[in-house]
Order: structure tokens, then sequence, then C-alpha cells
């Protein structure tokens, strides 16, 4: 797992650009969480990049869920910017994570998981 991360502070709060690359698996289970909860105490809106990634399993759809709730949560904003990797949609699918709403929790329509699904 290798990840760039961007802060910029302006008027309207803090704003990170987040990039994941690489092998996203329970491996790295550990530095991504270390990763996503560094990022929350740092900004309140965060772009999250996930292109180049190589390899993804479960792990780590359930950290971007548990991650995206956080958020959610604290009244930060986080949203997937650019265009994942097809290999990525495919997985997401495979592994019964692939969505055309968000889950119950997601009262801001505001689904990771739905936006890398292209929907």
């Amino acid at each position: 797992m290798k990840h760039t991360f961007q802060q910029k502070d302006s008027a309207d709060g803090s704003h990170g650009i987040l990039n994941l690359w690489g092998e996203l698996t329970i491996e790295y289970a550990v530095a991504i969480k270390d990763v996503f909860v560094e990022v929350l105490a740092k900004v309140d809106r965060i772009d999250l990049f996930l292109n180049d990634v190589d390899v993804v399993d479960v792990s780590f759809l359930q950290l971007l869920c548990s991650f995206h709730r956080e958020c959610f949560h604290q009244g930060k904003q986080l949203s997937v910017q650019g265009e994942p990797e097809d290999s990525l949609v495919d997985i997401l699918y495979s592994r019964g994570f692939g969505r055309q709403i968000g889950c119950k929790g997601d009262a801001l329509r505001t689904c990771c998981l739905k936006k890398i699904c292209r929907q």
C-alpha cells in the first residue's frame, strides 16, 4: 500500500487529497486504518483517489465503509474522485459490495462504493 496526502486550508475549512494505490489488502489493513484516522483528524473534506490499485480485498472495502461512516458521524465529507480501474469495479461486484444506492446509514447519499461503481 502506498499513499500521498495533501492538506489545503481555506476559508470554508480544511480540505485533504488522499491518494491510495498498490495493494489494498489485509496485509496493509492496519496501515490503511492509520492513514484514515490521521486524515480524519486533520481535515473536514476528503477527496479520495483510488487510481492504480493493483489488488483489493474485502478488508479494504470494510475499512472504506467504516471510514465513510465515521466521516458522516463527525460531520465531515468524503468523496471518491477520478476513474477507478475496471478491475476495482469488478472486485466490488464480485465481493457483494456493488452499489446502486448507499447503505441504510447513507442519509446524504454520499456512498463511496456507489461512486466507485460509477452509479
